[in-house]
């Protein structure tokens, strides 16, 4: 009954293909992990496609896709701006492509009050920014 409970250590012998495999797959894992960012910040390539991924589900941050100032109301201004604070939106795309109008911008306000500009290569046709939540 004794020797049932008793375990055995066995002594397993690596041959050198044991030491290739290992080898290969180290090599194997330092280069998948060469291919992610260098560093994961809220700005990373996942939140933006999280979000873009909610966007085409049909779930936008805000209700509305565009706000021009002058063109939209003032509430719906407030309203996506109160959007933005409830959900704690962590990207914010800016184009600005429109005429300065002369009406207050104040969504453009509450986004350099709270979010970063991310630094990324812009297209010569388009002036346009990318923020990322700070606070």
């Amino acid at each position: 009954m004794a020797a049932a409970n008793q375990t055995s250590a066995k002594t397993v012998a690596l041959t050198p293909i044991d030491g290739v495999i290992g080898a290969a797959l180290v090599a194997a894992m330092l280069l998948y992990l060469s291919t992610w960012p260098r560093a994961l910040l809220p700005a990373d390539e996942g939140t933006v496609l999280y979000e873009a991924k909610r966007v085409l589900n049909g779930d936008p941050p805000t209700p509305f896709e565009l706000m021009i100032p002058g063109y939209n109301t003032a509430d719906q201004f407030l309203e996506t701006v109160e959007t933005l604070e409830e959900r704690q939106v962590p990207l914010v795309v800016r184009i600005a492509v429109f005429k300065p109008s002369a009406a207050k911008d104040t969504i453009f306000d509450y986004v350099v009050e709270r979010y970063a500009p991310v630094p990324f290569t812009t297209s010569p046709r388009m002036v346009y920014g990318l923020f990322a939540r700070t606070r």
